[in-house]
């Protein structure tokens, strides 16, 4: 492990056959920001496990007492195939941040609208994403507790309350939202919270499972 005050030495390293193997910076490491290298010493093809290659990213399906589901606009979309067009609120999770709350805190900074999470409604699978990452996508399913909805946020130039049967055939709403949406009534993944036997864990964390513990 490189730590920023000792990169001088990183040239040598290479050069005796270090090889790269992740880096991350100030921002996501306790220890500071830092470079890890590793050197294979075996006779045998080098199997050390590849740094994580995989994002969590989370989406919110937020149901109201009316049966309207909470939609987006983005100020910047990923491409503009699908620029202007409504989607649900989501984002990516922070390091060592439950679902539920990731999908919590994404509504919230999003729309401004403060919701509880039901459960894990379906879950994308993709590959070839930023860097090269695969990518886990987590629809939670929720209902909105309190706050009026933000007509506009640093992140969304729009936000509005949809009735469900609408949203799921709106030519305004994003293809890949409105599969999504059309799911809204369908059984969830519940979190359950414990140890759930497990020998290694340091600390409880969430089973999300089709029916109770």
């Amino acid at each position: 492990r490189v730590t920023r005050k000792a990169a001088a030495g990183l040239p040598a390293l290479l050069e005796e056959g270090f090889d790269w193997h992740h880096a991350k910076p100030e921002r996501a490491s306790e220890a500071g920001s830092y470079a890890l290298l590793n050197l294979w010493l075996a006779d045998t093809p080098d199997n050390l496990p590849l740094y994580a290659n995989t994002q969590v990213g989370v989406g919110g399906l937020v149901l109201n007492e009316l049966s309207e589901v909470l939609l987006m606009k983005e100020r910047i979309s990923i491409s503009d195939k699908v620029h202007g067009l409504w989607k649900l609120p989501g984002g990516l999770a922070d390091p060592g941040e439950d679902l539920v709350t990731a999908a919590s805190r994404e509504v919230f900074e999003e729309t401004g609208v403060q919701s509880t999470a039901l459960g894990v409604l379906c879950i994308h699978h993709r590959h070839g994403f930023r860097h090269g990452v695969s990518d886990l996508y987590f629809t939670v399913r929720m209902t909105a507790e309190k706050g009026s909805i933000k007509t506009e946020t640093s992140e969304a130039q729009a936000v509005t309350w949809m009735p469900l049967a609408e949203a799921k055939t709106s030519p305004e709403v994003m293809e890949f939202n409105k599969r999504i949406i059309a799911l809204a009534e369908k059984p969830l993944l519940i979190p359950h919270a414990g140890r759930h036997g497990s020998s290694i864990a340091k600390s409880d964390y969430f089973l999300y499972a089709a029916t109770p513990e």
